[in-house]
């Protein structure tokens, strides 16, 4: 893993991390700083499992022991949102590794690749605000 905050290329546009949240199973990564707020959300289908000191894969598009699904949010010219989901049929690339949650944040490392022709990807950590139990 990268040691350093996350950030990326997402659509050919410089994508840094600059809120990270994370609730009922899905991992919202937002950038505001480069212009009009975009975001990446991660959502592991078992959201009942608690992430805390768990590794989850994606290759090729393949969830290796959850479903995953990665979204792409971004704003429209038209001021309304244009919304990509990743699923397993996508040959997705994401490592996830979850650390122990501690007053109310919860450390995540994380590669990903998306097949878009811009070669997106966003790598690094962040400390993910919990919203929930």
């Amino acid at each position: 893993f990268v040691q350093k905050p996350a950030e990326g290329m997402i659509s050919g546009k410089k994508f840094v991390v600059q809120e990270a949240t994370f609730n009922r199973g899905t991992l919202n990564l937002v950038d505001s700083a480069n212009g009009p707020t975009r975001s990446i959300g991660i959502a592991l289908e078992d959201f009942a499992i608690k992430p805390d000191g768990k590794v989850f894969y994606m290759r090729d598009g393949r969830d290796m022991g959850q479903k995953i699904v990665v979204m792409t949010s971004w704003p429209t010219a038209s001021g309304q949102f244009g919304q990509h989901n990743y699923t397993w049929k996508d040959p997705v690339g994401l490592k996830l590794q979850f650390g122990k949650r501690s007053k109310g944040l919860l450390p995540v490392f994380l590669v990903l690749r998306l097949p878009d022709v811009q070669k997106s990807y966003l790598q690094g950590y962040v400390y993910a605000t919990v919203y929930e139990p």
